[in-house]
């Protein structure tokens, strides 16, 4: 097959990108913006879906922004997105350029259907980054994902783990140390699955 490769300025920088099992949906997201992009071939549609993170504002848990989104992954059924987003938490009264602001990963899961995020760790402390998730191959009930934990009891303060989440039953088990040096400074494995 001969094809060409030509880089294109368009003006940003694309984070991620992803084409859905069926080849009907091309999401991506760009650098520095929380949001998602949804190209649909069949009807020859994008949207934009603004990623918030959780809303606390019924509540005494900490707000935040979030930054930009990072990595997307489709369910099996082309239906959902698993994706990371790195967001500021603040208290009340200061802004992510104060220098109280902690910034830390986290995951979100978009319905494309209704357009609706669920943050499966709504209370995460600003000490734990949660990155790099996919959704298991087979069923949306199971994603996995690498965790740093900077507040850890190791020498360094930090350790990194690779976790399996089930979303139905709401349980995690640790399936992998991606950091097992010595000094555990905290890598990111960036699980997928082979198979269920």
């Amino acid at each position: 097959a001969l094809g060409f490769e030509q880089a294109l300025d368009i003006g940003f920088n694309v984070s991620d990108i992803t084409l859905s099992s069926d080849g009907q949906i091309l999401v991506f997201s760009i650098e520095d913006a929380p949001l998602i992009y949804a190209y649909d071939y069949s009807t020859q549609s994008l949207t934009s879906i603004q990623v918030n993170g959780p809303d606390f504002s019924e509540t005494d848990g900490v707000q935040g922004n979030v930054i930009f989104v990072d990595t997307l992954r489709f369910d099996p059924s082309s239906r959902r997105i698993v994706f990371d987003y790195l967001i500021c938490s603040y208290q009340a009264g200061s802004d992510c350029s104060q220098a109280e602001a902690d910034f830390f990963w986290s995951i979100g899961i978009l319905d494309l259907d209704n357009q609706q995020i669920a943050y499966p760790f709504p209370t995460q402390p600003a000490s734990i980054d949660v990155g790099f998730p996919s959704f298991s191959n087979l069923t949306d009930q199971y994603i996995t994902f690498d965790l740093i934990d900077y507040d850890a009891s190791t020498e360094s303060g930090t350790a990194s783990y690779v976790i399996i989440y089930d979303q139905f039953e709401r349980q995690f088990d640790v399936v992998g140390y991606p950091d097992t040096t010595d000094e555990q400074f905290g890598y990111y494995g960036m699980p997928s699955f082979s198979a269920n």
